[in-house]
């Protein structure tokens, strides 16, 4: 497979059949049209040819392909990015009736990483013909897609997610002899992901270093505290089913190991290994020892409070001749000697081809997680409650909730637009608490963490029982604007908490004129939160891509439809645009209103909290 693509502008154009000797096609590396078995083709057994003048969102792929039966991947490109990124099924003729002879992978930052997409819904059986024409056919909706080969009636891969998040791009084809294409765009489809579901006991939050040349590293010596703070860290969320898939944020080496094909060589150091450090934090209710299962690759490093506990390599051929290095939690064990409070977990993660990610997950949650020291809680008088209501913290060490509802609470602590809180009794939206919270340690506790320490409240004081389900329903998505986006690197380092705090602007005649968000060392997955949990009447998915860490001043004139419709708006306008325009003018970010699958928190019990 080619890693690389050069792609054309791409111009839209009218679907029809397309010849070998098209001018349309634009041929790579070794790629000609000649003549296989009697007709004319393009023959691709080394190289590729990308349609330049055509870019596609849905539509339908049909190509009569044909080759010898020896090793290749006979490839079919769709939805290029102009930097070559791309989705991508292929066929392997030499593993021909095999459980991976047919494989869908999306090209990510360059690397195909089919190590950590595999299984039901990425690899399936399939019978390749040898020196025959037959016929394949993609169909592509949304973010799904289906493959046939040869039975055109019954798909042999059916893709339920396609990974990528690219909705719009060109196609191409490598690896074989190909005649007979067409190409139909069909109209476009919503978009609805398909995600698995995250188990529960996995590590969500990380942060991710840099990536270095891995032969440059100690990588049996944990971070210095200079070298840890010299490092720009990214905060990322790991995928369902706990995959943090590092190609997204991180350029891979591609390199072929030396013990590809001379086993003896696999305990050899790999000249061009890159390495990524990915921290988390760890609450533990107790001294304790806690099995994690680790899935990564291809080498890690595992670190607890500065000390080396694991070195291991789960890489291509390197456990046996046929070892294929798929990632899954399974892949190895370590038992980590926990201290009550807060740990540090560090991996070092080391790549060279294939899929660059890491999972980790506990066999389960018991005695993990921090709770408040000291939390008392008030419910309070009808009369007061139209008071400011908040969730933050007031010090270092005091977590306050003002005047919020149970479904606020749960909303907040699960990170869910407050609308897709469903059940329970009806106090859980009329009954309005204050809680004094004290947090436990030396350190001010992360967001995440204070939002653990709440669900656990709501668990332990509140007997709150729960269970998530996916609805289709409205959305928003937060994607890029046209210019694109414009917003300031943080001042601050990356260690101190984020603030992001609305504040109401009263106006002069009475009601609110206008509201001011400001946000201080925060990523554009914290402001989708909080538009999602505070603000908007729906859930809003992050679809920028954006890393790193911002500061920013958001100012707009509410309406009605926000902040559950409870401000009291001002009788005259503000001069200040509406939310969707000021996050374009002034964000260079867009609000687009859709329909897909939501999560969504079902209520199962709940009781009234004793008052203290």
């Amino acid at each position: 497979m080619l890693a690389g693509l050069t792609i054309a502008c791409f111009l839209p154009v009218q679907a029809a059949p397309i010849p070998p000797n098209s001018p349309r096609w634009q041929l790579q590396a070794d790629g000609k049209t000649g003549e296989y078995a009697g007709r004319p083709c393009l023959a691709l057994q080394d190289g590729a040819a990308i349609l330049k003048d055509f870019e596609m969102t849905d539509g339908v792929i049909d190509v009569d392909v044909a080759g010898n039966g020896e090793r290749a991947f006979y490839d079919i490109f769709f939805r290029i990015q102009p930097d070559g990124d791309r989705e991508t099924v292929y066929l392997r003729p030499h593993k021909s009736g095999l459980d991976d002879a047919q494989q869908y992978t999306p090209i990510l930052n360059g690397a195909a990483v089919w190590q950590i997409y595999n299984g039901p819904g990425f690899t399936g059986a399939v019978d390749v013909p040898k020196d025959a024409w037959f016929h394949v056919r993609l169909e592509i909706t949304g973010a799904q897609a289906k493959l046939y080969v040869n039975d055109m009636q019954k798909p042999s891969l059916v893709i339920d997610d396609l990974k990528s998040g690219f909705r719009k791009g060109g196609v191409g084809l490598e690896g074989a002899c190909f005649s007979n294409f067409e190409v139909r765009e069909t109209p476009a489809a919503p978009w609805q992901r398909h995600e698995p579901a995250m188990p529960p006991a996995v590590i969500t939050k990380w942060s991710l270093s840099p990536e270095f040349d891995a032969l440059s590293r100690d990588l049996e010596a944990a971070l210095s505290k200079s070298d840890e703070a010299s490092m720009k860290w990214d905060d990322v969320t790991a995928e369902p089913p706990g995959f943090v898939v590092i190609n997204r944020y991180r350029e891979s080496p591609e390199i072929i190991p030396t013990f590809t094909r001379d086993f003896s060589k696999r305990l050899d150091p790999q000249k061009g290994m890159k390495v990524v450090y990915a921290r988390t934090a760890i609450a533990s209710d107790r001294d304790q020892i806690k099995k994690l299962n680790i899935g990564y690759s291809d080498d890690v490093s595992v670190f607890l409070n500065g000390q080396i506990l694991y070195r291991g390599r789960s890489a291509q051929r390197f456990r046996d001749p046929g070892f294929l290095g798929i990632v899954n939690a399974e892949n190895d064990a370590v038992y980590l000697p926990l201290k009550k409070g807060r740990n540090v977990l560090l991996l070092a993660v080391s790549e060279l081809t294939g899929g660059w990610a890491f999972i980790c997950r506990f066999d389960n949650m018991d005695g993990l997680g921090a709770s408040f020291d000291v939390a008392t809680i008030k419910l309070v008088k009808p009369e007061d409650s139209n008071a400011g209501r908040y969730i933050r913290m007031q010090s270092a060490h005091q977590f306050l909730v003002k005047n919020t509802t149970v479904s606020g609470m749960i909303a907040a602590a699960f990170d869910l637009n407050q609308n897709m809180v469903l059940g329970g009794p009806k106090w859980v939206t009329d009954d309005r608490y204050d809680i004094v919270a004290v947090t436990p340690g030396e350190e001010r506790p992360t967001v995440d963490d204070q939002m653990g320490m709440l669900r656990r409240l709501l668990t332990g004081r509140f007997k709150l029982t729960y269970h998530m389900e996916k609805k289709p329903g409205p959305l928003y998505i937060l994607s890029v604007a046209k210019g694109g986006p414009k917003l300031d690197p943080a001042k601050s380092p990356a260690d101190p908490s984020p603030a992001l705090i609305s504040t109401l602007v009263p106006a002069a005649t009475g009601g609110i004129d206008h509201v001011l968000l400001p946000g201080r060392n925060v990523t554009v997955r914290q402001l989708a939160s909080t538009l999602r949990r505070a603000v908007l009447d729906r859930p809003v998915v992050d679809d920028t891509g954006i890393d790193g860490n911002y500061d920013f001043d958001l100012e707009w004139t509410p309406d009605d439809g926000q902040f559950g419709g409870t401000l009291p708006l001002a009788a005259s306008n503000s001069g200040k645009p509406g939310l969707y325009t000021a996050i374009e003018q002034q964000l260079g970010l867009k609000l687009t209103s859709t329909r897909g699958d939501v999560e969504t928190l079902v209520i199962d019990g709940l009781d009234r909290p004793s008052e203290n």
